[in-house]
């Protein structure tokens, strides 16, 4: 026996789809991006189909741990670097390209159509996003300070901020991606 509301038992409820970059996770992320030193993050295209190679560059101020992280138009998000394919992040100052051909994966545009924010981040601390996630919690579930805001902000009436602080350097950049053409 089910007792409440008969549109909810129904699946009748309307929700709001999360769309083109107004989900809580991409203004979360887009706000962190805004905080420390500028990292500029470029794109060969900014308009890409899906199914298209996509490759990025950083430009690294200083040495450290780099993490690139997408969010899609649906407000999910995809550690794009490190990866499976190349675990490690530390990274040289200069001009970062990925994947490069001597990488062992493509980046290629995917569904859902829509803009995708990229967003890369340089600590001076070893900080990888692949083994964290997102959400920044080590293997014993600590948050890891540096990226705390970004769950807290979006989950939290009450969050735990980091302190503006040296070593830390942020860019984002959107890309759109546009459906398939059909045949």
């Amino acid at each position: 026996m089910i007792d409440g509301n008969q549109r909810l038992i129904k699946g009748q409820l309307d929700l709001i789809p999360l769309r083109n970059g107004n989900g809580p996770t991409w203004s979360a992320l887009e706000s962190l991006s805004k905080q420390g030193e500028s990292l500029t993050v470029t794109a060969r295209a900014l308009e890409v189909g899906v199914g298209s190679q996509i490759v990025l560059t950083a430009d690294v101020p200083r040495s450290g741990f780099l993490n690139v992280v997408t969010v899609d138009s649906q407000d999910r998000t995809t550690v794009l670097f490190p990866n499976q394919f190349s675990p490690t992040n530390e990274v040289v100052a200069g001009k970062f390209q990925f994947p490069t051909p001597s990488m062992n994966f493509d980046l290629l545009a995917s569904d859902p159509a829509g803009p995708t924010l990229v967003l890369a981040f340089l600590t001076d601390r070893k900080i990888n996003l692949l083994d964290l996630g997102v959400e920044g919690r080590d293997t014993t579930g600590k948050m890891q300070q540096t990226f705390t805001e970004v769950t807290a902000l979006a989950t939290r009436a009450i969050s735990v901020e980091a302190r503006h602080h040296q070593g830390f350097a942020a860019g984002s950049l959107t890309i759109t991606v546009k459906p398939k053409a059909s045949a």
